[in-house]
């Protein structure tokens, strides 16, 4: 499988490499805030009741990023599947030499 690549003038790399280093710290963030919140309790902390409450929910997260990855997959398949079809069909017609032209409008003399 080909990627398409395209080039980018340096500002929109520049950009585009902070935009994504954001969205990574951001992620990153989140997820230690997360972590520090169900660790971080009065009475010290409870390992028992946040943290399976949150595997659950990453459970039913997980299965779902799986069911979209494979709906995905499947979609790239049939698409790459259709596309070879398409250039097979396409490649299967001959170009008419200019006899062949010449006669096929001579047929009914």
């Amino acid at each position: 499988m080909k990627l398409v690549r395209t080039r980018q003038n340096l500002a929109m790399w520049i950009i585009d490499v902070l935009l994504t280093l954001l969205a990574w710290a951001g992620l990153v963030w989140l997820l230690a805030r997360g972590m520090n919140a169900m660790l971080e309790t009065h009475g010290g902390p409870r390992l028992e009741a946040p943290i399976f409450a949150a595997l659950n929910t990453l459970q039913i997260y997980l299965w779902i990023a799986l069911f979209n990855a494979v709906i995905l997959i499947a979609w790239a398949r049939y698409q790459q599947r259709k596309g070879r079809k398409f250039a097979q069909r396409r490649a299967e017609a001959n170009a008419l030499s200019d006899q062949h032209l010449s006669e096929s409008f001579n047929l009914g003399e």
